[in-house]
């Protein structure tokens, strides 16, 4: 859309896009309670990897699932929010658009505990038997 303003460039395109991300956080922190109980959550976890990673490779493996889990949710609660503006009346369109973006975020936090779980309990073996 042209609104008929310039777009901004360089640094200052740098500094509008800052705001806006922290812009974003702040909506979700405030609007979306299991992005309040994902980051608290990834806040404790953190130093647990510094804990249960036994190497570098370990330690970034575990805190990248977390970042990763937020930036699923935040894509997620985006989506509702997209969807809820369009339109509140029940319409199939809409159900689907959002199971599909809970979805993902469900497969994340699953996905990200399947990954860090061999560091927790390093028995392997045991497991297969």
């Amino acid at each position: 859309m042209d609104s008929g303003k310039p777009e901004p460039k360089g640094l200052l395109r740098f500094t509008h896009t800052i705001r806006y991300s922290i812009s974003g956080f702040k909506y979700a922190w405030k609007y979306e309670e299991s992005f309040r109980q994902e980051m608290v959550l990834s806040v404790l976890f953190t130093p647990l990897a510094f804990f249960v990673g036994q190497s570098s490779l370990e330690i970034i493996a575990l805190i990248s699932s977390l970042c990763f889990l937020l930036i699923v949710e935040l894509l997620n609660s985006s989506i509702e929010a997209v969807v809820d503006r369009v339109g509140l009346e029940k319409h199939e369109l809409s159900k689907r658009a959002k199971d599909m973006a809970k979805s993902r975020g469900q497969d994340t936090g699953d996905n990200g505990g399947s990954y860090s779980y061999p560091l927790v309990d390093p028995r392997p073996e045991e497991v297969l038997d």
